[in-house]
């Protein structure tokens, strides 16, 4: 069994006529040690064999010994499927749909992971929809992750890898990582923001071989599937946003509820032993004056985590709260008390810095591209401002390899580089988007 805990952390004060309020929503699950039977959970990893992978060696001998090693971390009984992605997709092992993990099973994959070769182009949306296909096949997997490492950029059309994301929305979670330097953050991140997953740029050797075995161990260690995120605002007011701030940013998409307009849904995927905290803002509210009476705080927003059945191949639609403590509320209090309302909450602070900072990266990166070395110079050092203001020097620090020199980090002035390496902007852009530490 699963249990949800909720944690909003705000300040309720607003001045007079104020319309619009934000807040941090935690949400911690906890599963006591008890994770989805295996034939419940499915992972595919995705291993890209174009012919940029043999050119360099020791990226593929990498790569093949990452999923040999997250092959071998698999828990007994899990169904599994490696897939090898060129101009196309084929079945590496089993021949079709999924194996179940077992000693005899391992073996196999292994070795037929160590007869690879490299060859061909680079078309993700065959990989991905192959993925697909794989999943559908056993619709009794609800735990359902897949694990993409690539070395190179999508040659296919960028509307189809698109289309094929968007058809696989809600069917698995995608994790993304890159291997050696070409290829580009805009395909991971449209992969893995859809697919409610992560990128990360990944060396070579045993760190790769960990971080495969992680991403395994984390799916098997999953025990909800589905889960949603459910805001309710009171009449007349609307959703701003709500975004996903931690572990990484990633903006979430509403649905509204049938029944309940004032209600919307967002999905949030597998959970198992895990916390992730959601930025929510919330617009259209009503100062009551003194019309009411006043000194009572307003009921500004509600949110519910809410579980619900089979997703792919079930027939559940039943929706239920998987624990007591699944609700939080957001609170609004209009108030003349300058000293009340001027109170910025610290976590409502730190992360509105850090999305400032994610999103100041990708405008710098994105100009840097276009040659405009000027807009990137403000952007960047925007950046530098905010993660100076929030104490993260780590971030400073990465932005100093290899892409501008800090001038004055207080004011946000810097020096781009000239000679920035595609690379080098596709890890900055990827990394802007983690607000935990990496590695």
């Amino acid at each position: 069994m699963i249990t949800f805990e909720v944690a909003v952390a705000q300040n309720q004060f607003l001045p007079s006529g104020e319309t619009e309020i934000d807040a941090i929503v935690t949400v911690r699950a906890r599963t006591d040690g008890a994770a989805a039977i295996p034939g419940q959970r499915a992972i595919v990893l995705i291993i890209d064999v174009s012919s940029s992978m043999g050119a360099v060696p020791d990226r593929q001998i990498a790569a093949k010994a990452a999923a040999r090693a997250a092959v071998e971390a698999l828990p007994a009984g899990t169904l599994f499927a490696v897939i090898a992605g060129n101009h196309q997709a084929e079945a590496v092992f089993p021949p079709t749909g999924l194996a179940r993990a077992d000693p005899e099973t391992r073996e196999a994959a292994r070795s037929a992971i160590r007869r690879l070769r490299s060859q061909g182009g680079t078309a993700m949306d065959t990989w991905l929809t192959r993925a697909r296909e794989v999943f559908d096949q056993h619709p009794e997997a609800t735990i359902r992750q897949a694990v993409l490492l690539t070395d190179g950029y999508n040659e296919s059309p960028r509307e189809e890898l698109e289309a094929t994301v968007s058809h696989s929305e809600g069917h698995f979670r995608c994790d993304c990582r890159g291997i050696g330097v070409d290829w580009k953050a805009e395909d991971l991140l449209l992969i893995s923001d859809r697919l409610q997953g992560t990128s990360l740029d990944t060396p070579t050797g045993g760190d790769l071989q960990r971080d495969f075995r992680d991403l395994v161990t984390a799916a098997a260690d999953r025990a909800a599937s589905a889960v949603r995120l459910q805001v309710w605002v009171p009449l007349g007011a609307h959703i701003r946003y709500v975004k996903q701030v931690a572990p990484t940013i990633q903006a979430l998409t509403g649905v509204p509820d049938p029944d309940d307009p004032q209600t919307f849904d967002f999905p949030i995927g597998d959970w198992g032993n895990e916390q992730r905290d959601y930025q929510i803002g919330i617009g259209g509210l009503q100062d009551p004056g003194d019309d009411d009476g006043g000194g009572d705080a307003s009921l500004a927003g509600c949110v519910t985590i809410v579980h619900v059945g089979p997703r792919s191949g079930g027939t559940s639609a039943t929706a239920t709260n998987t624990a007591t403590d699944t609700s939080g509320e957001i609170f609004a209090l209009w108030t003349e008390d300058a000293a009340s309302y001027s109170v910025v909450n610290r976590e409502v602070a730190r992360y509105a810095g850090l999305v400032g900072y994610g999103e100041a990266v990708r405008r710098g990166v994105a100009a840097y591209s276009e040659h405009d070395l000027a807009l990137a110079a403000e952007h960047l050092g925007r950046a530098v401002q905010l993660a100076y203001e929030a104490g993260e020097q780590k971030r400073i620090e990465q932005l100093e390899r290899g892409l501008l020199t800090v001038i004055d980090a207080a004011a946000g002035r810097v020096r781009i580089r000239e000679d920035v390496s595609a690379h080098n902007l596709n890890i900055n852009e990827l990394r802007s988007r983690w607000t935990v530490p990496i590695g």
